[in-house]
């Protein structure tokens, strides 16, 4: 029983210490999370950019495609390619395909801008926890010793 009081200020400065760094350590676990998931964040917002980008000529490809279809058929009717009629189907092909090309890359845009928000949060986040971790250690180690004090003087 001696034993048990001589040892019991060293047990419960040990489990304060103990207690503090589990506290810290999580803070800064949880933060290197979060840094993680910001990284993969930003780069599924530079992959929405790219994949925006790859739509976008794909959309003019189409249009091209859909112009020189258009160009030989009138060429079969007999039509030229100066026809007036001609010139305002190829026209609004090519007003289609920039629209469409333009949409892709503003809808690219949007996603990756979001993705990056989202990175930026989720890092404000990880530091907020690193902070919390830090400030929950001192707090019990503050906390402990008080207590530590106050029983064994």
């Amino acid at each position: 029983m001696a034993f048990l009081a001589v040892a019991a200020p060293y047990i419960a400065a040990a489990t304060t210490a103990m207690s503090a760094v589990s506290q810290y350590n999580a803070g800064q676990e949880q933060k290197r999370q979060s840094q993680l998931i910001a990284q993969q964040q930003q780069e599924q917002g530079k992959r929405e950019m790219a994949s925006a980008i790859l739509e976008s000529n794909q959309e003019r490809k189409k249009a091209r495609y859909m112009k020189s279809k258009a160009l030989a058929r009138a060429a079969a009717s007999g039509a030229g390619a100066s026809d007036p009629t001609v010139e305002n189907i190829m026209a609004g092909i090519d007003t289609e395909g920039e629209y469409n090309a333009m949409m892709a890359l503003s809808n690219g845009s949007y996603l990756a801008d979001g993705k990056q928000q989202q990175a930026v949060a989720t890092r404000n986040q990880g530091a907020a926890y690193g902070r919390a971790g830090t400030t929950g250690a001192i707090t019990t180690a503050l906390g402990g010793t008080a207590s530590w004090f106050d029983k064994y003087g």
